[in-house]
C-alpha cells in the first residue's frame, strides 16, 4: 500500500514539472515569434551642438575701419602775427590760407602737407612815420603729426619743416610803397612747432583749430653789407577736413 502511495505521488510530481517546463518553452516562443517591428525602442535625442558666441573685436579710438580712406582733404584760413629776429617787437598782424592733404601712416601716426599764401614781414609806427614791410609767399609746410583721439576729439601735435617762395616784397612809408622784391632773397626754409584739436563731425567730415609758430632758417635779406634778418611766425588756423 505504502509502495502505491508513493509511486502515486511520484508520478503527480514528474506531470507538474513537465507542465512548468511546457509552460515556459510557449513562452520563450512567443518572444521568439514576435515582430521586429512591434519592439519599441526608447527614442534617445540627437546631441545638439553648443554655438557659441563669437564676440567681435571692438576698434581702439586710434584705428581706422577697412572700409576709411586713410586720406583727408583740407582746407584752412588764420591769422599772423610776424616779425623778424632784428625787430622782435615791430609785429605785424595778417592773414593766411591754404589748403593740405593728410595720410594716415599707422595707429595715431600721420603726414601732412600743405600750401599756404603767407604775408609776413612787420610793422614800425613812429610820431611822425608808419612804415611796414610785406614779405609775401608761397610756402609749403610738410609736418609729422601725432594724435591722441578721444571719443569724436582728438588732440594733436606736429612738427616739420617748411620752404617758401617769394613772391613780392615791399616797403611802405606814410602809404608810399617801393618794390624791395629784388633786395630780398626768394626762397626760405624754416621748421614749425604746433599743437591741434579736431571735432570728428561724422566718418567723412572733420573741423579744427590750431596754432603753430615757426622759425624761419634763411637770411631774407639779400643786401650783403646787412645783418642777416630771419622771419618769425605764429599761426592761429581754423580748417574743415574732408575724407577722400
Amino acid at each position: 500500500m505504502k509502495k502505491q502511495i508513493f509511486g502515486l505521488a511520484l508520478l503527480i510530481a514528474v506531470n507538474g514539472f513537465a507542465a512548468d517546463v511546457n509552460e515556459i518553452n510557449s513562452e520563450e516562443m512567443a518572444v521568439e515569434e514576435t515582430p521586429a517591428a512591434e519592439i519599441v525602442k526608447p527614442e534617445v535625442a540627437a546631441p545638439q551642438a553648443v554655438v557659441q558666441p563669437v564676440a567681435k573685436p571692438v576698434p581702439s579710438d586710434s584705428e581706422t575701419p577697412a572700409n576709411l580712406s586713410p586720406w583727408f582733404f583740407e582746407i584752412h584760413l588764420g591769422q599772423l602775427r610776424t616779425n623778424n629776429s632784428d625787430r622782435g617787437k615791430l609785429e605785424k598782424t595778417a592773414y593766411t590760407g591754404g589748403a593740405g592733404v593728410e595720410y594716415r601712416l599707422m595707429d595715431q601716426w600721420f603726414v601732412q602737407a600743405e600750401l599756404n599764401y603767407m604775408n609776413k614781414g612787420w610793422k614800425e609806427s613812429g610820431v611822425v612815420t608808419v612804415r611796414e614791410t610785406s614779405l609775401k609767399y608761397f610756402e609749403v609746410p610738410v609736418f609729422l603729426k601725432a594724435k591722441f583721439p578721444w571719443n569724436n576729439i582728438a588732440p594733436s601735435l606736429m612738427a616739420g619743416p617748411w620752404i617758401a617762395y617769394l613772391h613780392s616784397a615791399s616797403d611802405a612809408t606814410n602809404g608810399i610803397s617801393l618794390d624791395t622784391t629784388s633786395a630780398t632773397n626768394r626762397f626760405e626754409v624754416g621748421i614749425y612747432v604746433g599743437a591741434g584739436l579736431e571735432l570728428a563731425l561724422s566718418d567723412d567730415l572733420e573741423m579744427g583749430i590750431g596754432a603753430r609758430y615757426g622759425w624761419g632758417l634763411s637770411d631774407i635779406n639779400q643786401v650783403a653789407l646787412e645783418q642777416g634778418i630771419y622771419n618769425r611766425v605764429i599761426q592761429l588756423l581754423a580748417s574743415l577736413r574732408f575724407r577722400l
